[in-house]
């Protein structure tokens, strides 16, 4: 069963590259893939075989962009109370499936 994940956040760059930042998990990606449902506004992130999480009111911008790319780039970090001083935990690519 899906988790629903309420903290995250998606920046998009000038050149409209999409990186979605949620909090570190417990457990590493692994084959990380991600799908999209632009009718319900939802992405569903499966970051390994026991942890998949459920993302609710994506914008239509970002399901419109992600409708177009092969892969999501996932930012985990252990956050601070200066943004500034955030640790990157784990980097990696969700290949998405259309």
């Amino acid at each position: 069963m899906a988790e629903e994940l309420d903290g995250y956040e998606f920046i998009t760059t000038e050149d409209n590259d999409v990186m979605l930042i949620i909090y570190a998990r417990t457990t590493d990606a692994n084959n990380a893939v991600c799908s999209i449902d632009a009718a319900n506004h939802s992405l569903t992130l499966v970051r390994n075989s026991e942890d998949t999480l459920t993302l609710q009111g994506i914008g239509e911008d970002i399901s419109e962009i992600l409708s177009t790319e092969e892969a999501l780039l996932v930012c985990e970090l252990i956050p601070s109370e200066n943004p500034e001083e955030s640790e990157i935990v784990r980097a990696y690519e969700a290949r998405i499936n259309h």
